[in-house]
């Protein structure tokens, strides 16, 4: 919370939107925040600067109508309460085709080591797709266990993974940590 992440987004989206033409942009948020994300668009950005948005309270479109027209960037705001595999969120977001997702989150690691795996799964080009993918690179012992916990050479492998899918942001000056900013889209 506070750290910059929902202008930083839009950011990204508005330079991705100026590159790529065709689709639209998806913000999922929670309910408490869709006013911050209307906030920002409308007080941050000039009319003609501003992204092309649409946004839906109490949609009367029916969802496959949205979806026929395109995504090309989806931001999952509070990625971190997207982990479980089984939901029907989680299923839902995983079949939308967009060309650049955007996980925002304050907090990765909630209770678990593995629940980083929900919201890192959503993200573009990296190995592990898949939870046992996820697990066989980072677990020790039974995979299949909810409980595994990494053994320290994979507890060393996951640290060095981690800000190759994060920006990680210096809270006291709200700056980005010199040489951790990745591309994640």
């Amino acid at each position: 919370m506070g750290m910059s992440k929902t202008l930083e987004a839009i950011s990204a989206m508005v330079d991705l939107s100026k590159r790529y033409l065709g689709g639209f942009n998806l913000i999922v948020t929670t309910k408490a925040c869709v006013n911050q994300w209307r906030d920002e668009l409308f007080w941050n950005f000039e009319p003609e600067h501003r992204p092309r948005v649409l946004i839906l309270e109490d949609p009367k479109m029916s969802p496959e109508e949205l979806l026929d027209r395109g995504v090309e960037s989806m931001i999952l705001d509070e990625g971190h309460l997207i982990k479980n595999e089984r939901s029907s969120t989680y299923k839902a977001l995983k079949n939308i085709d967009a060309r650049f997702v955007f996980t925002l989150t304050g907090a990765l690691l909630v209770n678990r080591w593995i629940d980083a795996f929900g919201p890192i799964s959503f993200l573009k080009n990296h190995p592990f797709d898949t939870r046992k993918r996820f697990s066989k690179a980072f677990c020790r012992g039974d995979i299949s266990s909810v409980v595994a916990e990494p053994s320290r050479s994979k507890e060393a492998r996951l640290v060095k993974f981690l800000p190759g899918v994060s920006r990680e942001r210096n809270e006291r000056q709200g700056e980005d940590i010199e040489g951790d900013e990745h591309d994640t889209g």
